[in-house]
């Protein structure tokens, strides 16, 4: 056992030697065995076999926009992390990643890693102050820094075995092997500071994006800092907290990573600029209704293909919740302006969007039955005066016959077309997705779901688009520490 942690004292060693050669001089010469007892160990294990079968050519895409490819396919993933206390406030540690997910994951989220093999990191923490350098853990609100919104998922989020739509930061791929969920993971800075009960100061800087050639084009380093002050009032009527904060996040394209800007055609020559301002609001009305809320400013500096265009945008995300012991009613105004941009917004918001969703839940101890509803328009009229519009809902149902054994089944429709009036809709596309899944605990720590998804897409305008496919997948995670 003894040689096993001194390995693993080794392994930190190695991983912060290759990051940060500097750390490593601050653990003590020789570790003793009390040193070693204090090391933490953990590891995520992810597993995904899946087989796609079609009977009709072209390209396949599944419930959310990922392409995915007919035959079987194994992807694996091996995550070891090891940190070390060096006093009580400070600890380091690295990360081991081994995976066979193909290159592109690493650049489109949600871990923005330079290498593809781990980084490392040095934390100080203290009651009033956090600081870390390294990798981290980070996500602000839905319209500045989040990789995918629950809220907005017509599935219910954290599916292991399905994907969302393409946003400007990265997308969900089809190999990869992402759990969908609000976090991102950076190399960099983190801060955060509380001096008191009622404020707090976060900021953070991070190089999501090393400059590099890859097999899909020559892409630049990308910087990213952001700032978010924050104040909070406890509210004995509601029993919860008031908080409000201004939040703002830079991302930008450093022209001078590369030497040369000849990229594939259409290759932008100018480098990528994006600022995000937001106010946000949480306020706890009573006990079982909160209003969640946040305003945004956007400014961007993008590439159309031929000349550099500046744009200047806002958006709003509003929503009122009541839950109680056993119900959970969310309704939420959204409205984006197509001059919007935000780089790392959560992937299911996109520019010029107006409209609003809805989720109903019942939740007992052992069933759960779900709707979800969205209904979005364009917030620019077509040629021909009506607007597009982008239609979703979903019924879903899951029952708990013992504890660590799910069984779930899901109908989910997404659609678009032009709304010329109140009843007047053309369907220009729709896909039906029927989802059957078992979700079982079969040890301590690992988890196995067996699901098989049947796809129907039709596209009224090109019908070669037009598919049936099934995708049967088997997904184990083991997750100790």
């Amino acid at each position: 056992m003894a040689a096993k942690r001194l390995g693993a004292v080794l392994g930190v060693l190695a991983a912060l030697a290759l990051a940060y050669p500097a750390a490593v001089t601050l653990l003590p010469a020789a570790a003793t065995a009390s040193a070693l007892d204090d090391l933490e160990f953990s590891s995520d294990i992810r597993l995904r076999w899946r087989w796609v079968d079609s009977g009709t050519p072209g390209p396949l895409r599944s419930t959310y926009g990922e392409l995915i490819r007919r035959g079987l396919s194994l992807r694996s993933r091996f995550v070891f992390d090891l940190a070390y206390p060096v006093t009580h406030e400070l600890r380091i540690g690295g990360r081991v990643r081994v995976s066979n997910e193909p290159e592109i994951v690493l650049v489109s989220g949600p871990d923005y890693y330079a290498s593809q093999f781990g980084s490392a990191f040095i934390a100080y923490e203290t009651p009033s102050l956090r600081s870390r350098a390294g990798f981290y853990e980070i996500f602000y609100t839905p319209l500045t820094l989040m990789r995918w919104d629950l809220k907005d998922d017509a599935e219910g989020g954290a599916c292991p075995v399905c994907a969302s739509m393409p946003g400007t930061a990265g997308a969900i791929i089809g190999g990869s092997l992402e759990i969908l969920g609000p976090v991102l993971t950076f190399e960099g800075v983190d801060f955060h500071a509380s001096p008191g009960d009622v404020v707090g100061v976060d900021a953070f800087y991070a190089r999501p994006k090393t400059a590099r050639q890859t097999d899909f084009g020559l892409m630049r380093q990308m910087n990213t800092f952001g700032a978010r002050l924050g104040l909070s009032k406890y509210l004995s009527h509601a029993s919860g907290l008031l908080t409000g904060g201004l939040t703002v996040v830079r991302s930008e394209e450093d022209e001078g990573s590369v030497e040369t800007v000849e990229g594939p055609p259409g290759y932008p020559p100018v480098p990528y600029k994006n600022t995000v301002y937001a106010l946000t609001l949480e306020a706890p009305l009573l006990r079982w209704l909160t209003l969640v809320g946040e305003a945004t400013l956007t400014s961007a500096r993008t590439w159309d293909g031929l000349a550099a265009v500046d744009k200047d945008g806002n958006g709003v995300l509003a929503s009122l919740d009541v839950r109680t012991a056993d119900i959970r009613f969310e309704n939420a105004f959204i409205y984006l302006t197509p001059d919007w941009e935000s780089y790392f917004r959560a992937l299911s918001y996109s520019p010029d969007r107006k409209g609003w969703r809805s989720r109903f839940v019942i939740e007992k101890r052992t069933w759960l039955f779900a709707v979800f509803m969205r209904h979005l328009l364009s917030v620019n009229r077509t040629e021909g005066g009506g607007r597009l519009v982008y239609p979703t809902w979903s019924i879903q149902g899951s029952y708990e016959p013992r504890p660590g054994l799910a069984l779930s089944a899901s109908v989910v429709y997404t659609g678009a077309g032009t709304h010329g009036g109140a009843f007047d809709f053309s369907e220009t596309t729709r896909l039906y997705t029927y989802v059957i899944a078992v979700n079982a605990d079969i040890a301590r720590g690992v988890r196995l779901t067996l699901e098989n998804r049947y796809l129907n897409n039709r596209d009224y305008e090109v019908s070669d688009f037009n598919y049936d496919a099934n995708m049967l997948t088997l997904f184990v995670r083991a997750e100790v520490w």
